[in-house]
């Protein structure tokens, strides 16, 4: 026994010193092999709508009209999918490039910020649940910004330790609001991020009050962008008043959105040991509130959830797991500080046996399931459409396909199909046309109904139908 003691100590000695290194670069690597696997697969709806709206030839304000104030997104992103669009091109995996560069950046800064609040031994476990996350690693290839949103929530989590644990530290507190700035022009989650660290930061801090100055400047500036768009902003205008969007029955969804952002902590095999892992881990927290970086973890973790969920009674888009997307590395790391409380000495070893075995099940992670319709459409677009000159593809919403109707150069009726009369989809099927519809969501009832006389809407595939002529003798 005392032989193994000593080889467990060793062991724990070696990790401390050299082995954080190996892992955290493996970790990096093997996120970056799966997301650069996955680059190459289709864009799929609001992926092709940021490629569209921030292309090359548009002006600095068209993108920010365009595509900001179309959508549910501050302008930060589009301005920076806009400039890699100018300078290096538009293909798929240059798209996909930032988003999965800023993911990587992202593993450090958890490493940073777990080891900042608790100690290496956490920050090791925390970066290998984060880097093998299959809804972080989704993400990490989307032509969104959630990689740009969490890369920024996670260095605004860990300067606001900095600032606390250093006494206020000017140079902190001026990288801090810049930091901060940008994450509220990122996702207007980071509004409701941003204020409740501000509030922490009072409430952990005595000599505060010193920079109030600064303090008010800042909220006058961050609240700048959706103030004087507030009118025209697709965020008030859609998600404020038609709750109908990514709207899902309230009651059938779990306080803390596990089902969907959690369901495959540990994959899918074991989703309900992570499951309750993440519960264990919570209580644990919540019965060690007398230490100040329990009370940091679980403040984040919580206020956010607490006040979209009680907003989402009556706005119910609000409950979309992918706007939580920043809470994910904090209850990676509330679950890292509970493992090393229970598991002590046999942290480590634990520690590798969980990295070992997501290595072995690197096949096992699929995450190009978020939106897997959209995609299987333009996939379908690619691989069948475009071969037969016969062909003509319309559409219920342009920017959805032009993306690849200029890569590939398809020949079709540059409208949306309701658009057409009934004369001119007549004369397409006289002259033995074939026509497709693709829809990037639910096929539209108004199209349905349309000439529903001479034509019928056959769906053929997944969200693709194909227009045909009605047997009038029937």
């Amino acid at each position: 026994m005392k032989l193994l003691n000593n080889i467990i100590l060793k062991f724990n000695c070696m990790m401390d010193n050299i082995g954080y290194k190996y892992i955290i670069i493996f970790c990096i690597s093997i996120s970056a092999i799966i997301s650069i696997y996955y680059s190459g697969i289709s864009l799929w709806a609001d992926e092709l709508f940021s490629t569209v709206e921030t292309n090359s030839s548009m002006s600095l304000l068209s993108v920010v009209k365009e595509a900001s104030l179309a959508d549910s997104w501050p302008p930060l992103y589009y301005i920076l999918l806009h400039y890699i669009q100018l300078l290096f091109g538009d293909s798929e995996f240059v798209l996909r490039l930032p988003s999965i560069i800023l993911n990587l950046i992202s593993i450090v800064f958890v490493y940073l910020l777990t080891n900042q609040i608790y100690s290496k031994k956490e920050a090791l476990l925390s970066c290998i649940l984060f880097s093998f996350s299959p809804f972080i690693l989704s993400y990490s290839i989307e032509v969104r910004g959630y990689s740009l949103f969490l890369c920024l929530a996670i260095l605004s989590f860990y300067l606001i330790i900095k600032i606390i644990n250093n006494n206020l530290n000017t140079k902190y507190i001026y990288t801090y609001f810049s930091i901060a700035l940008l994450c509220t022009l990122t996702h207007y989650f980071g509004l409701m991020l941003v204020i409740l660290q501000i509030i922490f930061l009072f409430d952990n801090t005595k000599n505060l009050k010193k920079h109030y100055l600064l303090i008010a400047f800042f909220i006058i500036l961050i609240s700048i962008y959706p103030f004087i768009h507030l009118n025209s902003l697709y965020f008030k205008k859609q998600i404020f008043e038609h709750n109908a969007i990514f709207a899902s029955n309230i009651l059938n969804r779990e306080f803390f959105i596990t089902s969907e952002l959690i369901s495959v902590l540990f994959l899918d095999k074991i989703y309900v040991i992570g499951k309750y892992l993440l519960y264990t881990s919570f209580i644990f927290l919540i019965f060690n509130l007398k230490y100040k970086s329990n009370q940091f973890i679980l403040y984040f973790i919580l206020l956010p959830i607490i006040i979209v969920n009680l907003f989402a009674y009556k706005f119910m888009s609000f409950l979309h797991a992918r706007y939580f997307i920043f809470v994910l590395p904090l209850i990676y790391i509330m679950i890292s500080h509970f493992m090393n409380k229970i598991l002590q000495k046999y942290y480590y070893i634990i520690l590798l046996c969980i990295l070992i075995f997501l290595s072995c099940n690197i096949q096992s992670i699929e995450i190009s399931k978020i939106s897997i319709q959209d995609r299987d459409n333009v996939i379908f677009l690619k691989e069948k459409l475009i071969k037969d000159s016969n062909t003509v593809i319309l559409h219920s919403k342009l920017y959805h396909i032009e993306y690849y109707l200029k890569k590939y150069n398809i020949n079709d009726y540059a409208m949306a199909f309701f658009d057409l009369s009934e004369k001119e989809i007549e004369l397409l099927l006289d002259n033995n046309k074939t026509i497709y519809i693709l829809y990037p969501f639910d096929i539209q009832q108004k199209d349905i109904n349309k000439n529903s006389h001479k034509f019928k809407i056959v769906k053929i595939y997944n969200k693709i139908c194909k227009i045909e002529k009605t047997d009038i003798n029937i």
